[in-house]
């Protein structure tokens, strides 16, 4: 008892598809998180929720160990804690995840005293990059769902309308409904 027959697993072990873990396909994160999000408003008959870019940046800062699953299980708690918010915060995030990444922070403030090499400055441009075409990308979908509206918009995002228009104009994305 307790042992797995052998030939059972050939017998299942039909196709075999490897990906590459989360950490490594940053650029899912977004398409991961809009429609898990989008699944769950749907499913709870609300109506859809904004990013802030803090959010954002956490997420698309941290490593993800538990792969897809814990990833969609720390969607849905931030899910269940912003329930009645337009919009996730970090502070909506569970308090291990926050924690990991504070410290992390420090670390990195800790030895950037030291000298860092260049090659130390790539993850950042690449995050800052990934944070630019994640906002591009949001403020995009989030315009199109609204039919450009901003007051509509504002209301699901839980941006204010003048830190809307920034945003818009920062990624040069035109309005035609004011």
């Amino acid at each position: 008892m307790g042992e797995f027959r052998e030939d059972l697993l050939f017998r299942l072990r039909t196709i075999t598809i490897k990906t590459p873990p989360l950490r490594e396909r940053r650029e899912d994160l977004w398409d991961l998180m809009m429609h898990h999000v989008a699944m769950l408003c749907r499913r709870h008959d609300i109506a859809l929720k904004g990013f802030s870019p803090e959010f954002l940046e956490v997420i698309a800062s941290y490593d993800w160990p538990g792969n897809v699953r814990q990833f969609f299980h720390t969607i849905e708690r931030a899910f269940a804690v912003a329930y009645r918010e337009p919009t996730f915060y970090p502070k909506h995030l569970p308090p291990e995840i926050r924690v990991k990444l504070a410290k992390t922070d420090l670390e990195k403030e800790r030895v950037s005293g030291a000298d860092v090499p260049p090659s130390a400055a790539s993850p950042l441009a690449a995050f800052q990059e990934f944070r630019r075409a994640s906002e591009w990308d949001y403020l995009r979908r989030l315009m199109d769902s609204c039919g450009s509206s901003v007051k509509e918009a504002c209301r699901i995002s839980g941006l204010s309308r003048s830190h809307l228009y920034d945003l818009l104009k920062k990624h040069d994305i035109t309005v035609v409904n004011g």
